[in-house]
């Protein structure tokens, strides 16, 4: 079904225009478009695509069930059409991982509302979309009717973590949603006597609407079936229980063997694919490759986006064929593809891969989904990256290394999972054979988790195991472990709890250079003063210049590594002079023990 012709679709492209009229004027907001397979809602996007030239900008991307580990891949691919770029770049050295999340997300919305001229954000197939393209969604839908920009995107209901986040910002009026239905009978003989060229029986319109309970997308294959047999015969018989995967699989049937399995190699890379790729998976040779390809694209089953990319003209396409192929073939393909990513470099592609195919045991794959998470983690991506980071503790079997479980707790810790966190330490800290160094780092970051749940006690407990641990380590090591104790108890307990531990590591560190003199001596200097002694103003007064001196920013927390950095500057300055003005909160007990 193409854009030209949307039938008993009109209350959709209704809500559609209201959209574009409210993004010229300036008012943005949010439409989710709601259907199965083959319903039109990828023609309701090119539909609207068409409605907003010229005067508004248009920026398209689309999830794809193979794409689901690209962090914020159908974001990245839309604001990327508009002129935004930044979402998937390297973060400022220093940055903490909760923190470039947050900049990612701020950063979006700022220049989104510096953008001169209205936006239309498309997004197709969003129910394949990454965990924190959907984040990314949700913070900026909450915020677009301060924007000249709108979204639009469809989706199917499941997966449903997608459908999900529609349905509450429906619920909270943040954006609407409208459902596709099948068409009607009279739809259907329209549809059909449009593709024939020559109006249909009632019967045949009748037998057709019924077999593919009204998909449009579906009606068109029969329509391709009646043109070849010259009526609707098996397997297209009227009260045959006929899928939709078997109408779509009539099609594949007269492919030469050849491009077949090249057709179903590409159903493994996704809806979009390499056709060079898909022959090397298929496992062609260079000889057999080009009538394979010839046949393939002459079709109509494929059409080709540049002179190096193809795609199917529906993802239910190569969906349908996917799904044929039995298991074990799938996963061979799956493990093959995986093979030919990582070859050339592709790693973030080559994950979902990896997954699919099962790669339990194989180094190779366990550390390229490794290196996948950190680079998502680092791109603030903190959902990919824990989806990844899991896998490869999977893939690893009993036998995952230290630093992997590590990262993996850390991921969980800055994605508000505490008590997964906790699992993921208590593991580490019940190894015999763990090395000190990554004992320490278990313990503080455990100390940190059992602390975000309130088992303060616990908490308490696990950084004086820390700092005891350490002491057998360098005096940097103690340091940080003992900084990052300060910052909690700052924040649970108030300054004068944290003063002891910040106090002794100014000592350790003040032969020492680097930033984590700086940090300690800045905390110091600050927890000192809000403690009502001020001597920690010099501190401050060293601090604040340093500020100025480097770039335009702030002390604060760099998520969980529990260090203090200078960050990039945010919407609203915080300076050191300002935090030097803040009262310490009555709330705050002052200390009536010892404290580790």
């Amino acid at each position: 079904m193409d854009g030209g012709q949307l039938l008993e679709r009109d209350v959709v492209l209704a809500a559609i225009s209201d959209l574009l009229d409210g993004v010229r004027i300036g008012r943005g907001g949010a439409l989710f478009v709601v259907g199965e397979p083959g319903l039109g809602k990828t023609s309701c996007l090119v539909r609207a695509r068409a409605l907003a030239a010229p005067e508004v900008q248009v920026g398209w991307g689309g999830g794809d069930a193979m794409e689901t580990s690209l962090p914020f891949g159908p974001c990245a691919s839309a604001l990327s059409a508009v002129g935004y770029g930044d979402l998937l770049e390297a973060p400022p050295a220093g940055e903490g991982f909760g923190d470039v999340r947050a900049s990612r997300f701020h950063g979006v919305w700022r220049w989104l509302r510096d953008t001169t001229g209205p936006v239309l954000l498309c997004l197709d197939d969003l129910h394949w979309a990454d965990p924190d393209s959907l984040a990314l969604l949700s913070f900026l839908c909450r915020r677009l009717a301060e924007l000249p920009v709108s979204l639009l995107a469809t989706l199917r209901p499941w997966p449903p973590p997608a459908h999900e986040l529609a349905s509450a910002l429906a619920h909270d009026g943040k954006a609407g949603v409208q459902q596709l239905m099948p068409l009607s009978e009279d739809a259907a003989a329209t549809l059909l006597s449009a593709r024939l060229g020559a109006t249909v029986t009632q019967a045949v319109a009748h037998t057709a609407a019924e077999l593919c309970a009204g998909n449009p997308l579906l009606l068109e294959q029969v329509a391709v079936s009646i043109s070849q047999r010259g009526q609707l015969d098996c397997p297209l018989a009227a009260g045959t229980a006929i899928s939709a995967e078997s109408i779509v699989l009539t099609r594949f049937a007269g492919l030469p063997s050849d491009a077949l399995r090249v057709a179903q190699a590409a159903s493994v890379l996704g809806t979009r694919f390499r056709p060079a790729l898909a022959v090397e998976v298929a496992g062609l040779e260079d000889r057999r490759a080009q009538p394979a390809l010839e046949a393939l694209c002459g079709s109509g089953l494929v059409y080709t986006e540049t002179a190096t990319t193809a795609g199917f003209v529906h993802p239910l396409f190569g969906q349908s064929l996917y799904h044929d192929m039995a298991v074990p073939v799938r996963a061979r393909l799956h493990a093959r593809a995986f093979t030919v990513l990582s070859e050339r470099g592709l790693e973030a592609e080559a994950v979902e891969h990896a997954v699919r195919a099962d790669l339990i045991g194989d180094r190779t794959a366990i550390a390229v989904v490794e290196r996948a998470g950190r680079a998502a983690m680092a791109t603030g991506a903190t959902g990919t990256a824990i989806e990844h980071f899991r896998a490869a503790v999977r893939l690893a079997g009993e036998r995952p290394t230290s630093a992997l479980l590590l990262v993996l707790g850390e991921a969980l810790v800055v994605g508000c999972r505490p008590a997964e966190a906790i699992d993921v330490y208590e593991r580490l800290r019940t190894q015999a054979d763990l090395d000190p160094l990554d004992r320490v780092q278990a313990l503080r970051m455990l100390g940190r988790a059992l602390q975000t749940t309130g088992a303060l006690d616990q908490a308490i407990q696990r950084f004086r195991e820390a700092v005891a641990m350490a002491e057998d380590c360098n005096e940097s090591i103690v340091a940080e472990v003992l900084l990052g104790g300060a910052i909690m108890f700052w924040s649970t307990l108030g300054p004068a709890h944290a003063l002891p531990l910040v106090t002794r590591a100014r000592e350790l560190t003040k032969g020492a250079a680097g930033p984590l003199r700086q940090q300690v001596a800045a905390n110091w200097g600050l927890v000192t003063l809000l403690s009502g002694d001020p001597a920690g103003l010099p501190a401050c007064d060293a601090a604040a210049g340093e500020l100025i001196q480097n770039r335009p920013g702030r002390l604060r927390c760099a998520g969980a590594s529990g260090r203090w950095v200078v960050s990039p500057s945010p919407p609203s300055l915080l300076s050191v002079s300002t935090m030097l003005n803040t009262p310490c909160p009555s709330s705050w007990p002052r200390p009536t023990g010892s404290v580790p």
